[in-house]
């Protein structure tokens, strides 16, 4: 079983980009997204 090591808290989708783009294990939203119009 794998662990988890890095972990990221996010709060925008321009931080799920940055954080997509570095080598990360997890990412977790730390607020709610409205996606759509």
């Amino acid at each position: 079983m794998e662990r988890i090591r890095i972990e990221v808290c996010v709060g925008s989708l321009e931080d799920v980009r940055n954080a997509i783009s570095c080598d990360i294990d997890r990412i977790e939203l730390n607020q709610a997204l409205e996606l759509g119009g």
